[in-house]
């Protein structure tokens, strides 16, 4: 208690003693702090740009094998087994750990929504295959199987011009 008390007091004349340096002396001039000069920016020196050409050989490869991490490769085997002996919510769950790790992963999109579709659930393959068709950039055989899973949902859900809509979008990629 006495501690605090002390530290009150000090605490209340450093607070006294801040107050009176700011007050005006009338003996002591007024001295104000120089103003500073307005500094034109300076610009940004931007490089000439270089000319890069790729080669065929060096464009880089769309194939999702070579894009896929060893991890992703194993969750997505692992998964396969697991539809295969028909444990679908298993195949799920390796699915979006896979996804997890490579969100923009369109082939792992597509499956999952391809399994969402087999576990009844039509409203969440088509939102999971449209994200696939948007994941896949210029692969269209990929384009392609997700317009017909978005067919398939479609129909499912009872919508039977969407489905009739997205197969004929399927059908511009399979040309």
């Amino acid at each position: 208690m006495r501690f605090l008390s002390l530290l009150l007091i000090v605490l209340s004349s450093m607070a006294l003693l801040n107050c009176s340096s700011f007050t005006k002396q009338p003996d002591q001039p007024e001295v104000s702090a120089p103003k500073p000069q307005a500094q034109t920016p300076s610009k940004p020196e931007i490089p000439d740009p270089v000319e890069v050409q790729i080669l065929p050989s060096e464009t880089p490869a769309v194939k999702t094998e070579k894009l896929t991490s060893p991890a992703v490769r194993a969750l997505m085997s692992e998964a396969e087994k697991e539809r295969q002996n028909g444990n679908l919510e298993s195949a799920v769950v390796n699915l979006e750990r896979a996804l997890n790790i490579e969100p923009r992963n369109a082939e792992l999109m597509f499956h999952l929504a391809q399994l969402r579709m087999q576990q009844g659930q039509p409203e969440m393959a088509e939102y999971l295959a449209r994200k696939a068709e948007l994941l896949a950039g210029p692969d269209k055989a990929l384009k392609g199987r997700a317009w017909r899973l978005i067919a398939k949902a479609r129909q499912a859900q009872g919508n039977k011009q969407g489905a009739a809509q997205a197969r004929n979008k399927a059908q511009t990629f399979s040309q």
